[in-house]
């Protein structure tokens, strides 16, 4: 980072751009980045409009914090998972008679922590967790009460007439 003191410079390293990006993507304004990194605002404003490396830049950290943030909801994910396995198995903690045991999880919890971890394997593996009608199942099932009542108007009639045998 350059003294915002020394004179104008020409030239920046890659280092000292992409921190400035940096600035710009956490602070949002161009003349507190100009303040502590001592890049002349103009320079930093033209920066952002007219190259392409900044984009680039921008889109580069972003996909780092990105990668970072999911890493750590894994972490969480996965140690959660083996606390919830733990409960199911060896019980939820209580306190029982002035101590602490272990007791079994309610069949509720355990039902409502089921269903939970169904819907979201199957939103995991691309599936349906629900199943819906659609208008297309509307007018099917309007056609087959149509066609049900044509079926009972023809059983309805009767023709009047004699039995011949051969």
């Amino acid at each position: 980072m350059r003294n915002p003191i020394t004179p104008q410079h020409t030239t920046y390293t890659d280092s000292e751009k992409r921190h400035a990006v940096a600035l710009y993507l956490v602070v949002g304004v161009m003349s507190k980045v100009s303040e502590t990194t001592g890049i002349p605002e103009t320079t930093l404003s033209a920066w952002k409009r007219e190259t392409e490396w900044w984009d680039e830049f921008s889109a580069s950290l972003r996909n780092e914090t990105t990668d970072k943030i999911r890493a750590q909801i894994d972490d969480v994910i996965e140690q959660s998972f083996r606390e919830v396995k733990d409960r199911l198995e060896y019980g939820d903690y209580k306190v029982v008679d002035k101590t602490v045991q272990r007791v079994p999880v309610s069949a509720r919890d355990a039902g409502t922590l089921m269903a939970i971890m169904f819907d979201k394997r199957q939103i995991a593996s691309n599936q349906p967790t629900s199943i819906t009608t659609t208008a297309l199942d509307g007018r099917l099932a309007a056609m087959l009460d149509q066609f049900g009542a044509i079926g009972r108007e023809l059983e309805a009639r009767t023709i009047d007439g004699e039995l011949v045998k051969d």
